[in-house]
C-alpha cells in the first residue's frame, strides 16, 4: 500500500532518515505512518506543514478510514 505520505515524501526526494530528523521523530514512525499507522495529532500538524498540504489529504480519504 502507498500512502500519500510516502507519495509526498518522494516527490521532495527524501528518504525516511531525512524526513523523521525534519520532523524530530524516529525513522521508524515514518515507516509506520507510511504503513497506516496514524501519527498523533501534534505529528500530523507537523507533517501537514512540513508538506503544506492539509492532513485529511494526508492521512484521510475516501479509501482510507
Amino acid at each position: 500500500m502507498v500512502t500519500e505520505l510516502r507519495v509526498l515524501r518522494v516527490r521532495r526526494g527524501m528518504n525516511q532518515d531525512e524526513l523523521a530528523e525534519k520532523l524530530n521523530v524516529t525513522r521508524n514512525s515514518v515507516s509506520a505512518w507510511e504503513n497506516g499507522t496514524k501519527p498523533s495529532l501534534e505529528n500530523a500538524k507537523k507533517i501537514a506543514d512540513f508538506f503544506g498540504v492539509p492532513i485529511n489529504e494526508i492521512f484521510f480519504t475516501a479509501n482510507n478510514n
